[in-house]
């Protein structure tokens, strides 16, 4: 399997939410996610990470599943902070190297970060955004976008979406149409606050599971269990 310049040629082997297995579930999706159906670039990396997320799920359960929407959150969570505090270091003159000193990390391992402190963490429909910020945080909100509107509704919101129209690049908003047609449901407020939003918010939620503290970007408390 060629993507981009990886080449795989190993046994897929037993574990799924590894490489080459991962690469290869990716880049499938993306034959409709992006490929067939054109989502703007921070929307369908989002979609493809969480097909991914998907496939786990399929092959080896739901807590694999949950371990990999962990992971993302985490991942979530070290990145933003990473920016928020690289963005206080610059504020205060240290430089790239300096800053390293002063997080015990390596140089080259703040350089992918450092032309992005200046700005810090940013919503993930910013253009500014750390890329990897909309990998992470994009999965995530469409794992919680399964759980707001129940598993009957999300499958049917992504077969329309994915059998739709494939000849302009779609918008958030119609994507959060679909969806609200699909659940009955206004989706405003959720689309706000996952994509215009900044992480790690609280927001009290109330719906079929009752009340429960969601913490964008980083833990969940409690974790509900996903509604039919």
């Amino acid at each position: 399997m060629l993507s981009q310049n990886l080449w795989f040629a190993d046994d897929l082997g037993a574990n799924f939410s590894k490489p080459p297995a991962t690469v290869l579930v990716d880049e499938i999706a993306h034959q409709w996610n992006f490929y067939g159906t054109q989502l703007p670039n921070f929307l369908a990396e989002g979609v493809s990470q969480f097909t991914d997320t998907m496939f786990v799920e399929f092959m080896q359960g739901q807590a694999a599943y949950d371990k990999e929407i962990q992971r993302l959150r985490d991942g979530y969570t070290k990145i933003a902070s990473l920016l928020n505090t690289l963005n206080t270091l610059q504020g205060k003159g240290l430089t790239l190297e300096q800053s390293a000193s002063e997080l015990k990390m390596t140089p080259e391992q703040v350089a992918p970060y450092w032309a992005y402190a200046p700005v810090g963490e940013l919503p993930i429909t910013d253009p500014k955004v750390f890329p990897a910020l909309y990998f992470l945080k994009g999965a995530l909100a469409i794992d919680a976008l399964r759980s707001e509107i129940g598993e009957k509704s999300f499958l049917a919101g992504m077969k329309a979406v994915f059998s739709g129209k494939t000849d302009h690049l779609w918008t958030l908003e119609e994507f959060k149409k679909v969806f609200e047609q699909q659940s009955g449901k206004d989706l405003t407020v959720f689309i706000d606050k996952w994509y215009y939003q900044k992480g790690c918010s609280e927001v009290c939620v109330i719906s079929a599971f009752g009340w429960g503290l969601f913490v964008f970007g980083g833990c969940v408390s409690p974790q509900p269990t996903r509604k039919s």
